[in-house]
């Protein structure tokens, strides 16, 4: 694994190290814009939606008139509200027709499954309309039963809008529906008070079912409006405060009073049922106003949503560009900021192995090893520059040497003539020195002798001597040997350098896959915390919603899609987890072939020692020669003596031998004189 890394070209090693945190940059980057744009596509589905709503409130509240007018008309035997009930019953049409042409452009499946099919049992009942208006008018059906169906199809309606809630993904928004949905079913209930309320008002006495039925529409109707309360914003609350009030409320709960009081025996205080019905329709008109503000303040909401959505996604989207040029321009920097110089110092160093010393060496001003690498070449270039200059020099030195040989020549072909006319001379002379050199035979004996013993002794010094100079040869050639091994050390000693760096570079991408592991973690955390938060007001709100809080199966779903990208962002960690993994392995092979080259140098430094040994046992062998030739040296000191006693005799010969010396001593001269000047001649030569 290690040699194919060293195979590869540095590029594409610093490519390889930033591929895989940019390849978890991008996956991360690209969920977070899948869910901006989830979001705001749900945003945009919600406004769709919060229309469909409209249209069916409007739809509901005629429909919720014409069933107290029905309700009259049914408990006084068709004889009140029989000119204004046909009246209502066009106004319903008209809203009838209008959701009826909303719808043909409206595609339900796209908001999901759920919501067509509430969608469509809404229609077939409003579909029942036509046929359940003409039982009322023929009073042929009793007036519980005409009640039951515009109350069936009413809350159809409603139980249809509050599947908006399911598909909103923002707590906000869906705090807005629940309070929408909540106020439509306090509302809804309010009609069906009216509606029971005018039926047994007009009757004059509430039947038993009749009187039950009212009570509990009351309390219900309560229970609603107290949920709106719970999730209704403060400024919401505060306009249904200010707005349904006045007499005409009061008076419809002076009348409750009395219903609750004497529905059962007709004790109705002169009630009538079109005074009910009227006040009950102005309280409930004021409750439109209120359903119409927050109606209102819901498709600003959602427009403030969608928008909001839109602007996070163009934002993170945004963002991820940038992210992502940038982090591609760094890394081609980066690439280039290495790769560029170490190629123009290798096309410089290819250069200068091809002879060219003119090339120019940049990047020497940089204090990094990319610097420390043109220097070095620079001093290369230098030494080249330097070793051709001591070349021209060497070739002048020869030239100057062929010269002064071929005058050395000249001068010894008449140095030679010279010195034969002068032996010529001198051999005269040394024929008179004949009859002397007899005379000295004899003395010459004695010192013959002597001379022998001190060669005797000079032969063993010479031997001694010899032994030293082997000895020094053999410490010589250890010497050799140490310095190649010590060379040898520092070349694997530099190798365990490099391969220390390959092992620091390595460390260091794992210390930098170990942040983007950090990174990753701390957004599982956010995702995690989100997730909690998100299950815990599921819970909550689920708990205390009761029925109502089938709406927060949003939340629980949106707790699986975050489940689901903690998940996703775990399987990030593990292949960040695998790259750690790698980079360990290959330290870990790093160090091994430094812990293989400190061992090549062990042994190195074993064979270093021998030699060293090798190196005392000659010293100590040259040292026992010295002390012999010191002995005898001593011992030619003896002899010499007797060598003394001998010249001593001789000097006597030497006498006679002067005067043939002299004449000698005058050739000599001569020939000193033709030397001296063949020497001066070679010498200016």
């Amino acid at each position: 694994m290690l040699r194919f890394l060293a195979n590869l070209k540095i590029r594409t090693r610093i490519a390889a190290v930033l591929f895989l945190p940019t390849l978890g940059l991008t996956v991360i980057s690209g969920l977070a814009v899948v869910e901006k744009w989830q979001l705001a596509a749900n945003m945009r589905q919600l406004g769709d939606l919060v229309n469909l709503a409209n249209h069916l409130s409007r739809l509901v509240h005629e429909l919720q008139k014409e069933r107290g007018m029905s309700a009259v008309y049914q408990g006084s035997q068709g004889k009140q509200m029989a000119e204004t009930l046909p009246q209502q019953r066009q106004l319903t049409d008209k809203y009838r027709n209008e959701l009826q042409a909303f719808l043909k452009g409206f595609d339900a499946m796209r908001h999901g499954a759920g919501l067509t099919a509430e969608l469509n049992q809404t229609m077939a009942k409003i579909g029942e309309l036509d046929g359940k208006r003409e039982q009322i008018t023929k009073l042929s059906i009793t007036p519980a039963e005409g009640v039951a169906y515009f109350t069936n199809t009413n809350m159809q309606s409603v139980k249809t809008m509050a599947q908006i809630a399911l598909t909103s993904k923002s707590i906000e928004t869906s705090n807005a529906i629940s309070a929408y949905v909540g106020f439509l079913y306090g509302k809804e209930k309010t009609g069906q008070e009216r509606a029971v309320g005018a039926a047994g008002i007009s009757a004059g006495k509430f039947t038993e079912e009749g009187y039950l039925r009212f009570v509990q529409v009351t309390a219900e109707q309560g229970a609603y409006l107290s949920g709106f309360e719970n999730y209704a914003p403060e400024a919401i609350k505060r306009y249904y405060a200010e707005t349904v009030t006045g007499h005409d409320v009061d008076e419809v709960a002076r009348i409750r009073k009395i219903v609750f009081a004497g529905g059962l025996t007709g004790d109705l205080k002169g009630t009538e049922g079109p005074y009910w019905y009227k006040e009950m329709t102005v309280k409930i008109d004021l409750m439109k106003k209120v359903e119409d503000k927050i109606a209102s303040s819901l498709e600003t909401l959602a427009e403030k949503e969608y928008n909001k959505a839109e602007t996070a996604l163009l934002v993170t989207l945004s963002g991820v560009v940038i992210l992502l040029i940038v982090t591609a321009g760094l890394g081609i920097l980066i690439i280039r900021g290495i790769t560029g110089p170490v190629t123009k110092i290798t096309v410089a160093m290819s250069r200068l192995a091809g002879g060219d010393k003119t090339i120019e060496i940049s990047g020497t001003e940089e204090r990094n090893e990319i610097g420390a690498m043109a220097r070095a070449v620079v001093i290369f270039k230098e030494n080249m520059i330097r070793a051709d200059e001591l070349a021209a020099k060497e070739t002048d030195v020869l030239k100057a040497r062929e010269d002064r040989a071929t005058a050395v020549e000249d001068l010894t072909d008449r140095f030679d003539i010279d010195v034969a006319d002068t032996l010529k001379m001198v051999k005269a002379a040394s024929s008179e020195l004949n009859t002397t050199a007899t005379a000295m035979t004899t003395t010459a004996g004695e010192s013959k002798r002597q001379a022998g013993v001190a060669a005797s002794a000079t032969e063993r010094a010479s031997l001694n001597v010899r032994t030293v100079a082997d000895a020094a040869e053999q410490l010589s050639t250890s010497i050799s040997e140490i310095g190649r091994k010590v060379s040898q050390s520092a070349t694997i000693a530099q190798r365990a350098v490099n391969e220390a760096a390959q092992t620091n570079e390595t460390v260091q991408g794992l210390a930098q896959s170990a942040e983007r592991i950090g990174e990753v973690v701390r957004l599982i955390r956010e995702v995690a915390s989100q997730t909690n938060l998100l299950a815990l007001n599921a819970t909550i709100e689920a708990a205390r919603a009761g029925d109502a809080g089938k709406g927060f199966a949003v939340v629980a779903s949106e707790v699986k899609a975050l489940a689901s990208q903690t998940e996703k962002a775990t399987e990030e960690i593990t292949g960040q987890i695998a790259a750690i993994q790698s980079a360990s392995t290959q330290a870990v092979e790093a160090i091994q072939g430094i812990s293989n080259t400190i061992g090549e140098i062990s042994e190195i430094a074993t064979t270093i020692s021998g030699a060293i040994e090798e190196q005392g046992t000659a010293t100590q062998q040259i040292a026992r020669n010295v002390q012999q030739a010191a002995e005898a040296s001593q011992h030619v000191a003896n002899n010499l003596s007797g060598v003394t006693r001998a010249a001593d005799d001789t000097g006597a010969a030497a006498h006679q031998v002067l005067a043939s010396s002299d004449e000698l001593s005058r050739q000599s001269e001569a020939l000193r004189l033709r030397i001296e000047t063949f020497l001066n001649g070679i010498k200016a030569a």
